[in-house]
Formats: C-alpha cells, structure tokens, sequence
C-alpha cells in the first residue's frame, strides 16, 4: 500500500499530538522518530535517528531530545528496552513499552495508509525498508509476518501506531508486564 508518490511528504503538522517512537538495536540499528498525531487520526512520521552501536547514553539522549525538543506527550519504545524504558521514566518521561504484537500492529499500519499517513522526505530509513518489507516465498511457510530484516525503522513506526493510535491500550497493565516489579 504504499506509495512514495503519496505517502512521502513535508506536512505541516502545526498543532499536531507528537509522541515519541522507537525500536532500539545495540548491533542492529536503532531507529527512532518524533510521531505526529492530527485531530482526524492522521499520522506523519518526522526527525529520523537510525544508527548501529549507539550506547544507552547515546539512545536515552536521543529521545529526551526528541521528546523536549518537540513537546511530546510520551515515548512509546521497543518492550524489550527496559533498561532504556526505566532510564526515561526515571528522568522524568512519560515512556512505555510499546505494543509488539505484529499482526495486529501491521494491520493498525494497512489502516493508517488508507486514511492518509505520511512521512517526512528525510526518513530515508524508514522509506527504504517500506520497499524492502517482504514476507516467506515458501509455500511451505504459511505465515502471515513478514521477514525479520530491513524493518528497524517499520518496527518503531508499526510501535507508535499500534500503540497511541488505540485510547482503549492497557498501558499500565502492558508496562507492569513488561517491566515487572520496576514499574
């Protein structure tokens, strides 16, 4: 369903909901955008950090970064990031675990596209990896997730949308789980 033609442009998202998104590699690369929300639901993904080997420091800089520069409401992460999670929270930051549930995440994404999500020309990543994004050609795998490759920047953006997109989310209920007795 996407388009570059369509889907890739510089939107004016003045008075927009921001929220902060991210899925965090060490090896792998973390990507991590600044989420904008319309009234209407429209989502358009801006400011793209992708990178391999960055620190806990360097990540957590990141995101208070995007996070102060941008005003957002909160940061929606990887769930296996507790230690980043717990690091934002105790800063001060309203910082969850994100919904990881693919399937229902892909299909939240499908539905974003049709109403009209965008993103900002310079999320390379985040554009090249829509490109690449591909499921099993065996016959023999009847699957209906993709191939865990090339999605670093789909996996942060597929976090923002299943996650603030759904006002019914147990979060709380999410963040015990995940981060247990921390929490």
């Amino acid at each position: 369903e996407f388009n570059p033609e369509v889907h890739v442009l510089d939107v004016d998202t003045d008075g927009w909901r921001r929220v902060v998104i991210g899925d965090i590699g060490s090896r792998n690369p973390t990507a991590t955008y600044v989420m904008y929300i319309s009234g209407d639901e429209r989502v358009h993904f801006n400011h793209e950090t992708y990178r391999r080997n960055m620190s806990s420091s360097e990540i957590v800089n990141d995101l208070e970064t995007k996070a102060d520069t941008h005003n957002a409401d909160a940061l929606y992460l990887d769930p296996s990031a507790k230690g980043i999670i717990l690091d934002l929270v105790a800063d001060g930051y309203y910082a969850l675990p994100a919904n990881n549930d693919v399937l229902y995440g892909i299909q939240r994404m499908h539905a974003q596209f049709a109403h009209g999500l965008t993103i900002d020309p310079s999320c390379e990543n985040l554009i090249d990896e829509l490109g690449m994004y591909a499921y099993p050609e065996n016959p023999k795998i009847e699957t209906d997730k993709p191939i865990k490759d090339n999605d670093h920047a789909l996996d942060a953006a597929r976090y923002g949308v299943a996650t603030a997109m759904e006002p019914q989310f147990d979060m709380l209920g999410l963040l015990q789980s995940q981060l247990g007795d921390n929490a």
